[in-house]
């Protein structure tokens, strides 16, 4: 039976957070963020995931600026 909680794709966090679905999966390769595996191997997240991929984008960003000035 499938956990409730982690109910999104890994298609809709990335439209949710506004990044490609290969960035979702990297940051759930990397542990940035939590998912789960069902029986045929399609990842799925929590609701608060697409949240969570934009902040980590946000700090990417801000590093990547405060590098460049």
């Amino acid at each position: 039976m499938q956990d409730i909680e982690y109910g999104e794709t890994t298609g809709s966090v990335a439209r949710d957070a506004g990044c490609l679905p290969e960035t979702v999966r990297r940051f759930a390769d990397c542990g940035l963020v939590d998912f789960r595996r069902l029986r045929d191997g399609t990842r799925v997240f929590r609701a608060d995931t697409a949240a969570r991929v934009r902040e980590i984008m946000a700090g990417r960003r801000n590093r990547q600026a405060a590098k460049a000035g």
